[in-house]
């Protein structure tokens, strides 16, 4: 099976990840993976004709388009989404029309909101400020909500500052300007650390005189997240996501090869693992980010009906619904060592 995946670039720690992640699988499970870049929609739909004319079985991309869809379907390719909520409910009941759709998987991203909002809030802050990119991804809007529903909850909790735009190089002099004009600032919540978005807020507190004062948590671990966390800069991250491309591999096989899971378009749901601590980073980077992966494909191939006829996709999605670092760590204590 000729894959065809889809990210928007290779530099940064996530992306990276994916790749080793993918490379591990396709070896273990025959396969060619064809990587390839694009950001935005007319990148998305050139890359796909692009795929499709180097003879991909099926692509897997973080933002699907109609324009792809059509055709993938006119040249019998499927497509599938890893890791995002299918970007409006119209699209995806489009996408749900054709027969090469295969379904996409999700993060927990409006759960990861949540958790970030009452960690901050367990570590003392009452008046933050968040920054994410532009509305529109749907992320960063999940995560958005989450944040927002659960601060609501609170009586002496305030969201004081807000800030989004897709130039994330604005998020620094945007927050800046929020810790002159808010003097009680005391967190910050970044939706999403990638295109440099991290290292704007990590610079400006440190510009500010500010580690360590204002709290800082966001999602997507970064190079230097652990050393950040160690001397008090963040507080709050999670990370781990990066099997889900891999993850999304499993139903995507048993459709392409002719045993399809389901009778028409799934949903697969992955988790973020957060981390609050040094501690919390050892186990993360030995379980987790280690030479073991979190899902060995010896504990994938069960799920693999090529090996196991009776392979459910509930049972399998009940398999990934477990993913926390303590199911690792007890799942893995014999491999780990």
């Amino acid at each position: 099976m000729h894959v065809g995946f889809v990210c928007w670039g290779y530099s940064d720690l996530l992306s990276t990840q994916y790749v080793r992640y993918l490379d591990y699988l396709a070896e273990n499970m025959n396969l060619e993976i064809t990587y390839a870049t694009a950001y935005s929609s007319e990148e998305h739909v050139a890359t796909t004709e692009n795929l499709i004319s180097a003879g991909v079985d099926v692509i897997l991309d973080y933002d699907c388009y109609a324009a792809m869809m059509e055709l993938c379907e006119n040249a019998g390719v499927y497509l599938a989404q890893y890791s995002l909520e299918i970007s409006s409910p119209e699209l995806k009941e489009t996408l749900e029309g054709y027969s090469h759709w295969l379904g996409y998987s999700v993060c927990d991203d409006y759960e990861s909101g949540c958790y970030m909002a009452k960690a901050m809030y367990d570590q003392g802050c009452r008046n933050i400020a968040l920054l994410a990119i532009a509305p529109g991804s749907a992320a960063a809007d999940l995560r958005w909500n989450g944040v927002v529903d659960t601060v609501a909850q609170y009586d002496d909790y305030n969201i004081i500052a807000e800030y989004r735009n897709d130039d994330t190089g604005e998020f620094g002099p945007a927050l800046s300007n929020m810790i002159a004009l808010y003097g009680n600032l005391d967190g910050v919540i970044l939706m999403g650390s990638s295109d440099g978005a991290y290292d704007a807020v990590i610079q400006t507190l440190e510009i500010e005189g500010l580690i360590g004062e204002i709290k800082f948590a966001t999602v997507d671990v970064d190079e230097n997240s652990r050393v950040d966390m160690e001397r008090g800069a963040l507080h709050v991250i999670g990370g781990g996501q990066f099997i889900d491309p891999g993850m999304l591999l499993i139903p995507v096989y048993n459709a392409v090869t002719g045993s399809p899971m389901t009778d028409g378009p799934f949903t697969l749901y992955g988790k973020n693992i957060f981390i609050e601590g040094p501690e919390d980073f050892d186990i993360y980077e030995t379980y987790i980010e280690g030479d073991v992966f979190p899902y060995t494909f010896e504990e994938l191939k069960p799920y693999l009906r090529m090996y196991n006829p009776e392979a459910t996709f509930e049972d399998f999605a009940e398999f990934y619904d477990q993913y926390s670092l303590d199911e690792v760590v007890t799942r893995h204590a014999d491999l780990v060592g």
